[in-house]
């Protein structure tokens, strides 16, 4: 690829790829610029103590519910709980397939992702950009490359640009459908470990109520006279107890 093509490319990519540190605060989560999408409940008060319920990465939550014990609330406060903090997919969906950009990624508050889509996702249209704006510009003097002494020049940069042109639309495509995937399975993986750390099951049922239930064997002797005899007989169960 020629220098001029290389320079673009380097100085475009590089100014958007500030932008979006900038933008998203760095290494500092609280100059987080996109926390209005950030919406919902955050905080859950646990016996007085408020406890971060909202993260961005599974693994964070995962460790919240290790560290609290979510089955001291009512069926109801897990259940509003769930409703306020989960991660949408349906909107996100559209929005990753129609925009790109990283958008659905960042409205599910799935900021590393949203980073890395954002970033080659510019990288693409950098590339797209310059190949198409040389060829922009050197199709108009296709009429005169008969008359050159020497065009290998002008056919190597229609090349050139071509390939660009190529290369950046192969880009787009790809992380496009890298954000459509990524979009559902970070929202199925974050709401199925919420609904695990909350006690709910798949259809929103209270999975700690079926924790509750115990069971244990019953042998119960009974004693029956016949004719003057007695007979003990034995009878067998199973019990069940719900501790609520």
């Amino acid at each position: 690829m020629n220098k001029p093509f290389i320079i673009i490319i380097a100085c475009i990519s590089f100014f958007c790829m500030q932008a979006s540190l900038n933008a998203i605060g760095g290494l500092d989560p609280s100059k987080n610029y996109f926390n209005t999408f950030n919406t919902g409940q955050k905080y859950v008060d646990l016996n007085g103590e408020e406890v971060l319920i909202k993260h961005s990465k599974v693994k964070e939550l995962e460790s919240t519910f290790d560290e609290h014990d979510f089955s001291i609330l009512t069926f109801d406060s897990r259940l509003l709980i769930y409703e306020n903090t989960k991660k949408p997919i349906v909107f996100p969906l559209f929005v990753s397939t129609f925009i790109g950009g990283g958008a659905g990624s960042l409205i599910q508050n799935n900021l590393p992702f949203f980073s890395l889509s954002f970033i080659i996702d510019i990288v693409g249209v950098s590339v797209f950009a310059a190949g198409a704006l040389s060829l922009a510009v050197l199709l108009p003097s296709i009429i005169i490359v008969p008359f050159l002494e020497s065009p290998d020049w002008f056919i190597a940069t229609m090349n050139t640009s071509l390939i660009a042109v190529g290369v950046g639309a192969g880009t787009l495509a790809i992380n496009r459908v890298a954000q459509i995937i990524s979009v559902i399975a970070y929202g199925n993986a974050y709401n199925k470990a919420l609904r695990k750390g909350l006690g709910l099951e798949k259809d929103l049922s209270d999975a700690f109520a079926v924790e509750n239930i115990a069971f244990y064997p019953i042998i119960q002797p009974e004693i029956s006279q016949t004719f003057g005899f007695s007979q003990i007989k034995t009878q067998y169960g199973i019990g069940c107890k719900i501790q609520i």
